[in-house]
């Protein structure tokens, strides 16, 4: 099991100078849409924590624009299915 989040780079509309600027959905737009951005981290993934990303049967990703006090980054958090 996966759970995937995509933390993408916050667009100028979208950060303020007064108030928080917190984490906001990031629309489907581009190259940056989720089963994208998912292939090319699993496949980068391959032969480092398993052998091949067929062997995912359950996953959970979403795709946000960062907050003012994070870098755009991936949060990957794997689960063993006994």
């Amino acid at each position: 099991k996966a759970y995937v989040l995509f933390l993408l780079p916050r667009p100028g509309r979208l950060t303020t100078k007064k108030g928080p600027n917190l984490r906001a959905w990031a629309p489907a737009k581009g190259r940056d849409d989720v089963d994208n951005l998912c292939k090319s981290t699993f496949d980068a993934l391959t032969n480092i924590l398993w052998e091949d990303d067929g062997q995912i049967v359950d996953l959970h990703t979403m795709k946000m624009y960062h907050s003012a006090d994070e870098c755009p980054g991936t949060e990957i958090l794997i689960q063993e299915l006994t």
